[in-house]
C-alpha cells in the first residue's frame, strides 16, 4: 500500500489497472510463464456441486456442465481484428496446449465422478485438429458428451473450398 491508502501494482506483472486518471498495462510478456500444460493436474471440482453442508448434490442444469480451459493462447492471434486476445496473453504466436488423450481422460474422469455429460471450453478458439484428435480420444474412451465452445469456422472448409461436412458431423 502506497502512502495514499491506494495499491502499489506497478510490480505485478500481467495486471492492468487504473492509477489515477491513467490506465496502466504491466505486460511483460518475456517473463511470462510458461506451463505445460500436460503436466498440470486436472481442475478439482469436488464440492461444487453440493449444498453448503456438502450433504447433497445440486447444480441448476440437467448435468453439471465441467468448464475446462486446455489451452493458453490462440494460434490466430493478430489475424482476427477485432480480437483483444494478444493485449492479455502470452507472445502473439504463443501457445501452451493440454494433449486430446489428457483431455478426454480428464472428461472420462468427470463424467464417472460427476455424471457430467456437458463440458465448456473456455479456450480462445478450438482447433479443428484439437476437435477431430479430442473426437476420436473420446470415442475410444466410450464417452458421449455435448461440448460449448468457440472455433473458426474457416478451418473446416477443404482445399477445394468446400466444407468437410463429415469432420463437422463427426465433432
Amino acid at each position: 500500500e502506497t502512502k495514499d491508502g491506494n495499491v502499489d501494482f506497478s510490480g505485478i506483472n500481467q495486471i492492468i489497472y487504473k492509477a489515477g486518471n491513467q490506465i496502466v498495462a504491466n505486460l511483460d510478456r518475456a517473463s511470462m510463464l510458461r506451463a505445460d500444460m500436460d503436466t498440470l493436474p486436472k481442475p478439482d471440482f469436488d464440492g461444487i456441486f453440493t449444498d453448503l453442508s456438502d450433504d447433497k448434490t445440486v447444480h441448476w442444469t440437467p448435468t453439471p456442465v465441467i468448464s475446462l480451459y486446455t489451452e493458453r493462447g490462440c494460434k490466430w492471434a493478430n489475424v482476427c481484428d477485432f480480437c483483444s486476445i494478444p493485449w492479455g496473453n502470452n507472445m502473439v504466436t504463443g501457445t501452451g496446449a493440454r494433449s486430446a488423450p489428457l483431455v478426454a481422460q480428464d472428461m472420462k474422469f468427470y463424467q464417472d465422478r460427476y455424471g457430467s455429460t456437458a463440458f465448456s471450453f473456455g479456450n480462445e478458439t478450438l482447433s479443428r485438429q484439437f476437435m477431430s484428435d479430442l473426437t476420436n480420444e473420446l470415442d475410444k474412451l466410450g464417452v458421449t458428451t455435448n461440448i460449448d465452445g468457440y472455433t473458426r469456422t474457416d478451418q473446416f472448409r477443404q482445399k477445394d473450398g468446400s466444407i468437410d461436412g463429415d469432420l463437422i458431423q463427426k465433432v
